[in-house]
């Protein structure tokens, strides 16, 4: 199946890698808040301060993600939008399918559903999505779409929680997140001289914009790419959220190393990612946090793709949020999201 292109963003090509430790530990240092082991919200964190947490130096950072996108790993970066500051919900759905081949056609009839965010293709017969919806009766239109797709209703949902979003967005807002959306680290002089505006005026409101967390950045990854390493979401399932933190500390301690990204959820429910250089060490990882303290049940499920839609779904929002983006011809968001 062909990489999903959002935004008219190119991707590159490039050889296949195996990623060592120093790799995913950049990566995690672009995708995560840590130690909370939150969504990464400053979309434009330094090399400097990734290499300074990492004890490296600020070049060796950046030539490793420039290898990452040379070898055709990293595709390139989505700016996402906080769906809250749409007033939208997301859950994740989770379920088995009859077989491979007929999993393929399933997630290529989820690509049209409308709220879908992004698509896990997991190893075997299982997947995930990631769905937004603005009130019960749309999300209940997605479930029937998703029932209808899979024919049945054979599947787990979990919700979960971005951080919420004080700050009401203005006309020039909208069109810094426009312009930045394919390149979230492109020069804030560019940017100006785009929007005719001053850069002190960008700076300004991009700063404001990443303390009220309206942002966070998704990585287009080619997992098609990488050999010689697993990429696997380890799902733990708490038996009340005052055992989280302690799980999680305990998960660092282990296993840090290899651990990546942990998109949003809820208090009591994590999903957390890894690179690992083998699957008995996955295996090991599930075992060992199963049996912490407070842990209702864990399982790992590994990755085959991810398909990003974030870019295709915010660029129809943009279009209603934005009379000057409408005016350049973005698509008009669909009926059945509202």
């Amino acid at each position: 199946m062909d990489r999903l292109k959002a935004w008219g963003c190119e991707g590159a090509l490039g050889s296949t890698k195996r990623l060592d430790n120093m790799d995913v530990r950049i990566l995690r240092g672009l995708l995560t808040d840590t130690p909370y082991l939150r969504v990464q919200t400053d979309i434009r964190k330094s090399y400097r301060d990734i290499a300074r947490k990492l004890g490296v130096s600020e070049d060796m950072v950046r030539e490793r993600i420039g290898r990452l996108h040379k070898e055709g790993f990293i595709q390139g970066w989505t700016l996402g939008i906080n769906p809250t500051l749409f007033g939208w919900k997301t859950s994740y759905l989770f379920f088995d399918t009859p077989s491979p081949a007929e999993k393929v056609r399933i997630i290529k009839r989820l690509m049209d559903v409308p709220g879908v965010l992004w698509i896990s293709d997991h190893l075997e017969c299982f997947a995930g999505i990631m769905i937004s919806y603005a009130d019960e009766e749309a999300l209940y239109r997605h479930l029937e779409s998703v029932s209808s797709i899979l024919s049945s209703k054979a599947f787990v949902r979990t919700d979960n929680q971005f951080p919420d979003v004080r700050m009401r967005l203005t006309e020039t807002d909208w069109r810094i997140i426009d312009s930045l959306k394919c390149d979230p680290r492109k020069p804030l002089g560019k940017t100006a001289r785009e929007l005719k505006i001053s850069p002190r005026t960008v700076k300004r409101r991009l700063q404001r914009m990443i303390h009220e967390r309206v942002f966070f950045v998704f990585p287009d990854l080619d997992l098609r790419r990488l050999q010689g390493s697993v990429v696997t979401t380890l799902a733990v399932f708490y038996l009340d959220k005052k055992f989280r933190r302690a799980v999680e500390d305990e998960i660092m301690s282990k296993y840090g190393d290899y651990y990546v990204f942990n998109p949003p959820t809820n208090p009591e429910y994590g999903a957390y990612s890894f690179i690992l250089p083998s699957l008995s060490l996955a295996e090991e990882l599930r075992d060992s946090v199963s049996a912490l303290p407070g842990v209702k049940r864990a399982s790992n499920r590994h990755h085959a793709a991810i398909y990003n839609r974030l870019a295709k779904v915010f660029d129809e929002e943009l279009a209603l949020r934005s009379p000057a983006l409408n005016a350049t011809g973005a698509a008009k968001m669909r009926p059945s999201m509202m």
